[in-house]
């Protein structure tokens, strides 16, 4: 899974979104180190749909037509075991980091919250500091 993906799916465990309230929650995540476009959203939205890990339907907001997005249990599911399973790049690399612990709560089971917690801890400990 990607870390756009698990961004989306991240936000949407809290609420459903439209596309440009995704981008800007990930926007504000991620700082100044990285902008997303639309381009980067919507792929990865339909990816997510097709997958059945969220529903997509069209509302009015704004004086618009929206695309909401809300997140099914699959998707839930699918998060869950991404977090839990967090390993390599997601606990060394500091921005794949931020999105893992953003998101770590969701994981209903502290031992395996602790065990990402672990992971991250015994990989910085192991590195050479010089």
């Amino acid at each position: 899974m990607s870390v756009i993906e698990m961004m989306i799916l991240g936000f949407l465990s809290e609420r459903c979104m439209c596309g440009y309230e995704l981008r800007k929650k990930m926007e504000q995540l991620q700082g100044d180190a990285r902008k997303f476009s639309d381009g980067a959203i919507y792929p990865a939205t339909s990816r997510l749909v097709k997958a059945g890990l969220i529903s997509e339907r069209s509302e009015p907001r704004d004086g618009r037509q929206r695309r909401v997005f809300t997140l099914l249990d699959a998707g839930r599911g699918r998060l869950i075991d991404e977090l839990r399973d967090a390993d390599g790049f997601y606990v060394t690399d500091m921005a794949k980091w931020t999105v893992v612990l953003t998101f770590l709560s969701v994981v209903p089971d502290k031992r395996d919250r602790d065990a990402v917690l672990r992971r991250r801890y015994e990989l910085l400990s192991r590195q050479d500091v010089h």
